[in-house]
């Protein structure tokens, strides 16, 4: 048993260049930077009470698999195994590919309701697994606990948007940015290494910008809303471009700026989640590529949180 958690012999005689590339294609599903352009176009072109539910438990799935990993220091498989000598260093259990791929689209699924995404969410998340072993990142108990802490993510997830937790919706938005980041920075105070990864550091502050934006929307009592699929379409690619600029030239500016390592990783990230969830929206409406209008009652919006 202990062989088959660990040992990655087993794959070496399925490597050929087809399925390398198949591999290499289907491990993005679980990629965090097209993730994060997953989740800004849901927000931009789909429901943005959906897309904030999903940015949600994606940030919190992520800290968890990273503190986790900090915390067990379990190493990858031996570095002979490996496809991706160029990536950065860090321990094995649990598969955040894994984690992230389960979480982000089996959590879609949910919100779909539909079948079909069902069967879309259980190709990609069987993908993205499979392709961490093919390519040598993670052997089989990586993988399993990433799943496992994945199914534990949605239900514990599920269980706060019942009626249970409606005192918290109800708090002003400032004081629930206020706790969010309270908690955040005691995260941080209680992590189980000196050095922390910057993905983390930078996840903490875009959870924070994204619902700093969520509530200026909120309090502008406005929405924004498909115009045309054409248009649609147009506003996804202006949004992803747009978000692709600021990250590109934020690391260099923070530096130039020398402000010191972890501010400058928060600051990037908040600056980044209130790109996605505050500025592109503006800009798309202004581009006449969505359309403003009135927000729905806060009942109405309560409501389709409980029904999901």
């Amino acid at each position: 048993m202990d062989s088959f958690l660990h040992n990655l012999d087993w794959v070496l005689p399925f490597r050929n260049d087809f399925l390398t590339v198949v591999f290499k294609t289907l491990t993005l599903f679980g990629e965090a930077n097209l993730i994060l352009m997953v989740l800004g176009i849901c927000f931009w072109c789909g429901n943005r009470h959906l897309a904030t539910r999903l940015a949600i438990i994606v940030l919190v799935t992520g800290l968890l698999n990273w503190f986790l990993k900090d915390l067990w220091q379990d190493p990858r498989p031996d570095v002979k195994y490996s496809l991706n000598l160029t990536a950065k260093p860090s321990f094995g259990a649990p598969s955040g590919h894994t984690q992230f791929a389960a979480v982000m689209w089996f959590w879609l699924a949910h919100e779909i309701g539909k079948r079909w995404a069902w069967i879309t969410a259980g190709l990609l998340v069987a993908g993205v697994g499979l392709s961490r072993l093919y390519l040598g990142r993670h052997d089989v108990e990586d993988v399993l606990v990433g799943l496992a802490l994945a199914a534990v993510t949605g239900l514990l997830y599920r269980w706060t948007l019942t009626p249970r937790f409606d005192r918290w919706r109800a708090l002003p938005a400032v004081l629930q940015i206020g706790l969010t980041a309270l908690g955040l920075a005691l995260i941080y105070y209680f992590w189980p290494v000196a050095v922390i990864e910057e993905t983390i550091l930078a996840l903490g502050g875009f959870l924070i910008g994204w619902l700093a934006g969520v509530a200026w929307w909120n309090r502008r009592h406005q929405e924004c809303h498909r115009i045309s699929a054409g248009r649609t379409v147009g506003a996804a690619l202006v949004g992803v471009t747009v978000l692709w600029v600021v990250m590109t030239g934020l690391r260099p500016l923070l530096v130039a700026l020398q402000i010191p390592r972890t501010p400058a990783l928060i600051t990037g990230g908040l600056v980044v989640g209130a790109v996605v969830t505050g500025l592109v929206p503006r800009l798309l409406a202004l581009a006449d590529l969505m359309r403003q209008t009135a927000a729905p009652p806060p009942q109405a919006c309560k409501r389709h949180a409980q029904t999901r």
